[in-house]
């Protein structure tokens, strides 16, 4: 009777220890997978995040340009009238 007490306690251990491994490694593996996933949609928001910022840097360099030349321009009619000004006032004096 103490053999047979034995080895049904040894195939319950048994039993046990599987279905704790399948477990854990059934648990494992969705947290892999959820893992995966996770890092998938950050992948995919930081590469968005990227090209958004690179379309809006490009738009800027588009409208920016012509607003820069106007600007040079102004700064160069600018200097010419500070110019006039100059001699203008070299010759009053």
């Amino acid at each position: 009777m103490e053999a047979e007490i034995t080895n049904i306690v040894k195939r319950n251990v048994e039993n046990l220890r599987w279905a704790t491994r399948q477990a854990v490694e059934d648990a494992l593996g969705r947290l892999a997978a959820d893992i995966d996933a996770y890092l998938a949609a950050v992948h995919a928001a930081t590469r968005g995040a990227m090209q958004a910022a690179l379309e809006r840097r490009r738009q800027h360099a588009e409208t920016s340009e012509p607003e820069i030349e106007e600007q040079e321009k102004t700064v160069q009619s600018l200097a010419g009238l500070e110019s006039a000004l100059r001699d203008i006032a070299g010759r009053e004096a």
